[in-house]
């Protein structure tokens, strides 16, 4: 018995010690395969500081987990984190490795930060898993035995941002903790889940919908998998201090949603109402007196997809309501609201808001309303409001610290009828606002508004669209001793018929103080004297004459800074005069950042782009300045931020020339600079029409060189801009434009191993990608380049090659000029004679943006420079005699900049090496030929001459003399031609095989 507990015992021992070192002798290889098993399936950055494997901490459970994990986006994302999180762990129980189910004791989230960011164009940072390439497993019979139980996950602390810029919404989660737990081995099993939120915050476009409410949820869902089918039992949802609860399911179609859902608010108190206002309208809301009667339900039921929307109804009443701030004396009380959103068919336009009843009292001043609007399409409007306000009364029973209010405020309207623009229909309207003896003084500012007055209405008395009348008779105020007054009347809105007056001066400064702007600075004086009338017809028409609009304005110490603003822009002065045509612009002397400027000129068509859509604001300017600094607009990101990779990120987006611009400017301007470049003495005509940029004559100082340029910018295609510039330029330094110019670097990477200028007239046409990147292979263009006073440096791999091969003389004073063709990412060379050292070259060919080279060089260079072989092979066939000083030879460049390749095409003319001793051969065999027969010609001639002379007689044995003596030649010549042929042929083999050898030793 004794030994039968030694073995178990020793059994025990065995796998508690084989649990002990698990850890130790794999985590290692496990971490590797965890971290290769990760970058396979994402595309993405993934890093993680540690990976923990413990049997013992959470025995029985095996727990595996990552320390500080991250996931951090590639490409367009790059240097954006989507996930970082402290730790994720897992405990795996024991079983598992004993059963077909995975018992997972828990799953633990700390400290996750996730930053989910939707681009313009719909491209997600969360779109990282990588498509499989490997086809997908036939699903077995056994693989329906694999089961997990989750007991338990925890999120600790969480932080959520999505940000969606496509859809114009973010969402931010602070403080996120969450408990969960359900058995997903069954089929059917209640999850239970809690979860609160310090911070919840929500904007659609640009507005801040929700604004910090804290969230507590606790949720029960009985969840139906077979049937995708998830009913709410026991709920409670509280934002704030408002509680609700859902009865009823959610269950998941092929394509659509169906919903059956009820909710109603639990234990709510009026005040629970008021904590949903956001904070910074409802302080000290804990030290808030309030009572009343709430109810809050509704109900949503019905189909959800891409097409239907479910009915639903929403019901919010108020009775009896009332709420004191403490240390004010006065409350508002009597308030009651009986509110009804009722939706019967789920179509969005026959949604009914009913507002029966909203009624309070703030002190001493009422405020009734009845609004009641059917059919959001075709909208029908019944609404009566009336509200008065002594402003001066705010103060006692709304904290309004460090700001003092006075006046008398009234507000009434009486709307009834359909607003229909197809049909021209407008509600039978009679609202009035005014405002008198209006006071405004802020503790921050001590000069106020004074003698603030207003006094508007809208009506309409017949139902009909264009007898709408929109009337400020007056809006009259003090400020700082300064007057200020304006009136507008707005008739007709089928043909809109406006009478606008404005007189006075706006101190900027004093009103942002009265009226406090977040994030923005501003200050200067404005002052206005302007008067418009006219009908939008007659715009239209462009009937300019029937539009009297005069006056003028002038702006002073004008300042404006703000977050959305890359540096301060400020006008020193500026003055303009209006007709209904132009704006005239007499001086205008400003600041932006570093920049300084000065403008003068018209703009035109400014009525119509005020009042309409899509117009186009035309203007023609004289542009002035000492100093335009660019790298003031660039961000952080262009200029290079950091990534997690350590890498610079340059991610400018293509710069976009609005439509509705069309500017002409005569720019002059003393020094531009961008990046690391400096541009003097800048100046000629700028163009925006159409989305356009273009430039006419625009010459610039820059590198040492002189620059001209005429040509176009298109931004319309926003992926793809187009350019297409010709480019005149002198005496421009080598080294400084490889330093500064990616395309020189691209098309011309032997420019850095040169110093000295070059000249050149180029016209170049292609696109940019979406980040300003030249797309090179679209390049097409070319044009004459002349090198001045170069000098060559001899530790390139090229030019040594060059240097070792065909020179070996002084490569200073280097003066050469060619004409070049780009297209398909190369950069074609017509022939050019250059003069290397001692050799006269000729080079032609082309090389690509990927260094690939592909040149013809014909030399003709020092004897000496190749070896005495060659000569006397040269001498042999005619290219010289033994004693000759110099050699032609053609070659093949090829390979790379970096790795370039010499290759021996042909001696002589361009010949091959076999074929020029031939050709030598067969040159000299018909120079002989032709030198026997001019012999023959010549003394046939002779004798025929000689013939002719002679008596009749002795005729015909004078020709058959001269055709024995032709004959005999004919065959002397055919012998020295087959002897000089068998000869020839040995000296060609001879000279071949010497030649080979010594070519092959020479390269």
């Amino acid at each position: 018995m004794k030994k039968i507990l030694y073995i178990i015992g020793g059994f025990f021992a065995l796998i508690i010690l084989l649990l002990a070192l698990l850890p130790i002798f794999f985590k290692g290889t496990i971490k590797e395969k965890v971290a290769t098993a990760i970058n396979e399936s994402v595309n993405a950055q993934v890093y993680f500081e540690d990976f923990g494997l413990n049997a013992f901490r959470h025995f029985p459970y095996i727990s595996a987990s990552l320390e500080d994990f991250g996931v951090v986006g590639i490409d367009e994302f790059e240097g954006d984190t989507l996930v970082s999180v402290k730790q994720f762990k897992v405990l795996l129980g024991l079983k598992s490795l004993f059963s077909g189910r995975v018992y997972l004791k828990g799953i633990i989230l700390d400290n996750p930060n996730i930053h989910v960011i939707v681009h313009e164009n719909g491209k997600a940072n969360y779109d990282i898993a990588k498509e499989s390439t490997e086809p997908e497993a036939q699903t077995s019979s056994s693989s329906s035995e694999f089961e997990m139980v989750i007991d338990r996950w925890v999120i600790k602390n969480g932080n959520i941002t999505y940000d969606d810029r496509a859809g114009k919404m973010k969402a931010e989660v602070e403080g996120l903790n969450h408990n969960g737990k359900g058995d997903f081995a069954q089929q059917v099993f209640d999850m239970k889940t809690t979860t609160t939120i310090d911070s919840l915050s929500y904007w659609q476009d640009g507005s801040a919908l929700v604004s910090k409410k804290a969230i507590d949820m606790s949720i029960n869902l009985n969840m139906d998998l077979p049937n995708s089918k998830y009913t709410f039992q026991e709920n409670t949802i509280k934002i704030n201090e408002f509680k609700f609860g859902f009865d009823g399911f959610i269950q998941l179609l092929q394509e659509a949603m169906q919903l059956d859902l009820t909710f109603a608010a639990k234990d709510n108190t009026f005040k629970s109402l008021l904590s949903l206002i956001p904070g910074a309208f409802m302080e000290n809301y804990n030290g808030l007196e309030a009572a009343g009667n709430l109810s809050f339900d509704g109900n949503v039921s019905g189909l959800y997809d891409s097409t239907n929307l479910p009915a639903f109804q929403v019901n919010l009443m108020v009775q009896e309501g009332m709420f004191h701030f403490p240390d004010l004396p006065t409350s508002v009380t009597d308030v009651n609201l009986n509110l009804s959103v009722d939706n019967t068919d789920g179509v969005i336009d026959n949604t009914k808001i009913d507002i029966s009843n909203f009624a309070l009292k703030m002190g001493n001043n009422p405020l009734q309303a009845r609004v009641l609007i059917e059919n959001l399409g075709q909208m029908i409007v019944d609404a009566d409001v009336e509200a008065k306000l002594d402003l001066a009364q705010v103060s006692q029973f709304y904290p309004v610290e460090g700001l003092t209010l006075k006046g008398n405020y009234a507000f009434d309207l009486q709307a009834q009828g359909k607003y229909d623009t197809l049909t021209r229909e407008f509600p039978k309207i009679n609202m009035n606002m005014s405002l008198s003896d209006g006071f405004i003084k802020s503790a921050e500012f001590p000069m106020p508004i004074e003698n603030l007055t207003l006094a508007s209405a809208i009506i309409n008395e017949t139902g009909k669209l264009p007898d709408t009348k929109v009337a400020v008779s007056k809006l009259n105020m003090l400020l700082d001793g300064q007057p200020f007054e304006a009136t507008l009347n707005l008739e007709n809105l089928d043909d809109y018929t406006w009478d606008v007056a404005i007189n006075g001066g706006i101190d900027l400064e004093k009103i942002t103080k009265v009226f406090p702007q977040e994030g923005m600075a501003l200050k200067g004086m404005i002052l206005a004297n302007i008067t418009s009338q006219g009908k939008m017809s007659a715009l239209e028409a462009e009937k300019y004459d029937q539009l009297p609009t005069s006056g003028s304005m002038e702006i002073t110490d004008f300042n404006y800074e703000s977050a959305d603003l890359a540096v301060p822009f400020s006008i020193e002065s500026a003055k303009m005069n209006f007709d209904p045509k132009k704006i005239a612009l007499s001086q205008f002397v400003g600041q932006l950042g570093e920049s300084d400027m000065k403008i003068d000129g018209k703009l035109e068509n400014y009525i119509a782009y005020i009042f309409k859509e899509n117009e186009v604001l035309r203007g023609k300017m004289n542009y002035t300045a000492t100093l335009f600094n660019a790298n003031e607009w660039m961000s952080e990101e262009e200029e290079g931020a950091a990534t997690a990779t350590g890498e610079d990120s340059t991610a400018m987006e293509a710069v976009q020339i609005p439509t509705t611009i069309d500017f002409e400017f005569m720019a002059n301007i003393d020094k531009v600079l961008y990046e690391d470049k400096k541009l003097d003495d800048v100046h000629g005509k700028i163009i925006m029409r159409d989305g356009i940029l273009r430039m006419e004559k625009l010459a610039f100082a820059t590198l040492g060189g002189q620059f001209a340029m005429t040509g176009t910018y298109d931004s319309r295609d926003k992926l793809e801009p187009k350019f297409d510039f010709g480019i005149d330029i002198k005496e421009l330094s080598i080294p400084k434009s490889y330093a500064a110019f990616t395309t020189v670097q691209k098309f011309a990477p032997i420019a850095q191993a040169f110093t000295g200028k070059f000249s050149t007239s180029l016209r170049l046409k292609g696109a940019f990608d979406e980040h300003m990147n030249p797309k090179y292979e679209s390049i097409l263009g070319g044009g004459p380049i002349e090198i001045l006073d170069a000098t060559a440096n001899k530790e390139n791999k090229l030019v040594n090659g060059l240097v070792s091969n065909l020179s070996g003389g002084n490569l200073n004073k280097l003066g050469f000029k060619f004409i070049t063709e780009i297209k398909n990412g190369r950069i074609f060379t017509d022939p050019f004679d250059v003069m290397l050292g001692e050799s006269n070259m000729n080079l032609g060919g082309s090389q690509g943006v990927d260094g690939s080279l592909d040149y013809i060089i014909k030399a003709d260079m020092d004897a000496g420079a190749v070896g005495q072989a060659i000569n006397q092979g040269l001498a042999a066939i005619g290219g010289g005699d033994g004693n000759s000083s110099r050699v032609k030879i053609n070659l093949n460049l090829l390979g790379t900049y970096d790795e370039p390749q010499f290759k021996l095409l042909s001696t002589g003319a361009g010949e091959s090496t076999t074929g020029a001793a031939k050709s030598a051969i067969e040159s000299k065999l018909n120079a002989e030929k032709e030198n026997i027969n001019t012999q023959v010609d010549a003394q046939k001639k002779e004798l025929e001459n000689k013939a002719k002379k002679e008596l009749e007689e002795k005729q015909k044995e004078a020709e058959r003399k001269a055709q024995e003596e032709a004959d005999k030649i004919k065959r002397e010549a055919e012998k020295k031609q087959k002897e000089a042929e068998e000869q020839a042929k040995k000296e060609a083999e001879k000279l071949k095989e010497e030649a080979k050898k010594k070519l092959k030793d020479w390269f």
